[in-house]
């Protein structure tokens, strides 16, 4: 075996331990909302404590563990334990090159700031939604109280409900909607409230688009805002093909200072 690209044992642990390390500290942090749900924080923070035991077991392994072949002449050792093994020899402490590859992981969030998905994403992919025919009679449940009048639901609730709620429970409803600016140039006011929704993770998010009717302003592209506003039924034409997005009459715009959880 060819040891030039090996990785020893030592390599194996400290890039285990790193690795989990990396893990620890993006659930810490909460960046890893960036890429999966809430849900899956205890599994991560779980498989991160794992990959720093399984790190540290094996160097202390690698620490206890003589060193058979440590002299000047290691290729030519390795060349006649070849010979004497049918071509296969057995250095101690040596692994497979393929494990330089637990690196990769580890140098993109090292080098890498992770951003959640966004505009450019938005731009580049499908909305998701089904045509009003297959959809329309679909029951809601009510929707939640609030002291002030006004609830707040997410992008995904308002465009069902805005779309197929046959009892219309949106209808003369103050809302408070949060998304992001995404400019689109077939907005009526140049770019859609969007946000993204997933089941599992930023791999399987795809965007939920909702039309702002009024002045909502001049904001750049994955600017944060809440929408305060009321519902308006979406036109439907008989023979419409155009993507059916739920609207909202505009009353209220605030910028957000914090950036919220970035899925639905």
């Amino acid at each position: 075996m060819n040891h030039r690209f090996s990785i020893s044992d030592d390599a194996q642990g400290g890039l285990l331990t790193a690795l989990g390390a990396m893990g620890v500290r993006l659930v810490l942090s909460r960046q890893f909302l960036r890429f999966i749900r809430p849900g899956m924080k205890l599994p991560l923070l779980g498989a991160s404590v794992l990959l720093v035991a399984l790190g540290v077991t094996t160097l202390i392994r690698a620490w206890r563990s003589p060193r058979v072949i440590e002299h000047d002449d290691a290729q030519a050792a390795d060349e006649h334990a070849a010979d004497d093994h049918g071509g296969h020899s057995h250095a101690e402490g040596k692994g497979p090159g393929v494990g330089w590859l637990l690196a990769l992981p580890l140098a993109v969030l090292l080098l890498v700031e992770p951003t959640s998905l966004g505009a450019y994403a938005a731009n580049r992919q499908a909305v998701k939604t089904t045509r009003l025919s297959q959809s329309k009679g679909v029951l809601f449940d009510p929707l939640p109280a609030k002291g002030d009048g006004r609830v707040t639901v997410s992008l995904t609730d308002f465009s069902e409900r805005g779309l197929y709620d046959s009892k219309e429970s949106l209808k003369a409803q103050p809302v408070r909607l949060v998304g992001f600016v995404n400019h689109d140039k077939t907005a009526p006011g140049g770019f859609f409230l969007t946000r993204f929704k997933i089941a599992c993770c930023a791999a399987d998010a795809y965007p939920v688009q909702v039309v702002l009717l009024g002045d909502a302003g001049q904001w750049p592209d994955d600017t944060w805002l809440t929408i305060d506003g009321v519902w308006k039924p979406t036109e439907v034409q008989p023979d419409a093909k155009d993507l059916l997005r739920a609207q909202i009459t505009v009353q209220k715009v605030t910028k957000m200072t914090t950036t919220p959880d970035p899925y639905e």
